[in-house]
């Protein structure tokens, strides 16, 4: 949910110039919604250093007890409950370009009238590559292709996924960092589109981040995940919109890894689960 996203690199010049060992750069520990708004596509402007591996585990619990209806507004229902545990990689394979994947196994489980069942799968896999297009001094713009491949199982888990969808977006993201009053800081924009096969709606996708050191070893991070579907027609299931407002505090242990704990709720929605979530991840820098 990884936060995310995801998503993830160095955001200054400045942090780019310091040894790669140096420590975790704050725009590095965006992620994945990143990977923790289970988005998978926790994403960021910049790219990862040429031959860097960042490696991101993710676990993540929600829970909803209330649904959007199409009007907005929101009624009880079946607690719905989600278990999720997402490893997100993206390696520099140049200067330019990085690539990655991000796999993501779930369990769930329904309470209501009828008793509690449960289920776990693997739900699906997300591969990426962004590319960085123009930079300046601070800032960059980035292109993003992703595709996500669902397991046969995915129907199960979420009425929104069936295994024949197929997922293709195309992103363009915007960063930018500098320091207030000798703090580090960053702010992410980006918008997306996603074509979905299979009879699933498309959708529209902003998301937007913004990340603050008040010392040296933590950061606070502050996102925003949007989803919208394009159309009315398509599978009901897919006919949804969804906004999430994500908190999250990351530590860094070491010169090459940080943990990361926060949690999001869905704040307004059509068609679709109001819920909430905590999550904790693990970074590490290879």
């Amino acid at each position: 949910m990884i936060f995310a996203g995801g998503q993830v690199n160095s955001s200054s010049d400045a942090i780019r110039r310091k040894p790669r060992r140096a420590r975790l750069p704050h725009a590095a520990l965006i992620c994945t919604s990143v990977i923790a708004a289970s988005t998978a596509s926790a994403h960021a402007a910049w790219v990862e250093p040429r031959g860097d591996l960042l490696t991101i585990s993710a676990l993540t619990a929600y829970r909803a007890d209330a649904f959007f209806e199409s009007g907005g507004h929101t009624r009880q229902t079946e607690r719905f409950e989600k278990f999720e545990l997402s490893s997100y990689l993206a390696y520099g394979y140049s200067d330019k370009l990085t690539i990655g994947a991000q796999p993501t196994f779930v369990r769930v489980r329904t309470t209501s009238s009828r008793g509690t069942p449960s289920r776990t799968t693997l739900d699906n896999i997300e591969l990426f590559g962004r590319r960085e297009i123009r930079k300046g001094n601070g800032w960059v713009v980035s292109t993003q292709f992703n595709t996500k491949i669902r397991s046969n199982n995915s129907g199960r888990i979420d009425r929104r996924e069936r295994p024949n969808y197929r997922d293709i977006e195309v992103r363009l993201l915007w960063g930018h960092s500098g320091q207030w009053r000798r703090r580090d800081y960053f702010f992410s924009a980006e918008t997306g589109y996603r074509y979905r096969t299979g009879g699933a709606a498309d959708q529209i996708r902003l998301d937007a981040t913004a990340g603050f050191r008040p010392t040296r070893d933590w950061q606070l991070l502050l996102q925003n995940f949007n989803i919208n579907a394009t159309t009315q027609s398509g599978d009901p299931g897919t006919r949804f919109n969804l906004h999430k407002l994500q908190f999250s505090v990351l530590k860094d242990i070491s010169r090459s890894t940080a943990l990361q704990l926060g949690g999001f709720t869905e704040l307004a929605g059509r068609n679709t689960g109001a819920g909430r979530a905590i999550f904790g991840s693990f970074w590490r820098r290879f």
